[in-house]
């Protein structure tokens, strides 16, 4: 009806309270989304306009902090999710990687051919795919694959492809983060106690249960998260942390800042 319909900017600012960080981000990832031949339904920049001008709107300081970490032109919940999994800070749960960028334009340099990267990382030409068909890729398209791949690292380009198990199988993504961590020249070294609860949060968005993440009040167990370099002492400070929460949960607790 005219005049009582939202904006997506608008919608995005109210639901900022309900949701969590993680929803949120992964919300307005999909919200500034869009299908190839398709226009995108809004911005990040839209929605932080619409954030920065609604002074005193109860969920415009979360709003703001979610979209610190969005990015335009996501083509598929996974590219959304895998994005969260590398680009997002330690504190969140991601592996920091923050040079990331969604479907760069990529131009052969004789002009011949134009690709689009899943996930880029420009400074080391480093595309990363998100690999949709994995299990059922006809053989057409895994030749057009391998055609593209030849044809990027004839370039100078390197291209790495990421299947769901390799998010879904913590040893997996270990391997694939340290890959990555090569490549891109970062090293990942966790500090932050929010690692625990945060990176639990996206494998719980991951699993399509992003509607039950866990509470903060229940424990995150080493199995529940990949050993990076660093998570054997963080966990002790999440441990310390948490016990204290559980004897106090009413008073605040100050060890770590978050993003």
């Amino acid at each position: 009806v005219d005049g009582r319909a939202c904006t997506l900017p608008l919608v995005f600012l109210q639901v900022a309270l309900e949701y969590s960080i993680h929803e949120l981000i992964y919300l307005g990832l999909q919200i500034c989304s869009y299908r190839e031949g398709d226009r995108p339904r809004c911005t990040v920049e839209e929605l932080r306009t619409c954030a920065e001008e609604l002074r005193g709107h109860r969920g415009r300081r979360k709003a703001l902090r979610a979209i610190r970490y969005l990015a335009d032109n996501s083509r598929s919940p996974m590219e959304s999710i895998l994005y969260m999994f590398l680009r997002l800070p330690n504190a969140l749960g991601g592996c920091g990687f923050k040079e990331i960028v969604l479907n760069e334009k990529i131009v052969l340099e004789d002009g011949s051919k134009t690709y689009f990267a899943d996930l880029y990382v420009p400074s080391s030409k480093l595309d990363i795919e998100y690999d949709s068909e994995e299990f059922h890729s006809s053989a057409s398209e895994i030749s057009r694959d391998r055609e593209r791949t030849a044809h990027l690292e004839a370039e100078g380009y390197r291209v790495v492809s990421v299947g769901y198990s390799q998010l879904n199988n913590l040893k997996a993504f270990r391997n694939l983060a340290r890959q990555l961590s090569r490549l891109i020249g970062k090293r990942i070294y966790i500090r932050a106690r929010k690692f625990f609860e945060s990176f639990v949060a996206l494998r719980d968005l991951l699993l399509r249960k992003g509607h039950s993440i866990r509470s903060r009040f229940r424990k995150i167990h080493r199995h529940e998260v990949p050993w990076h370099s660093g998570v054997r002492t963080a966990y002790r400070i999440y441990l310390t942390a948490w016990n204290r929460l559980i004897r106090h949960p009413n008073l605040p607790l100050v060890l770590t800042r978050s993003p």
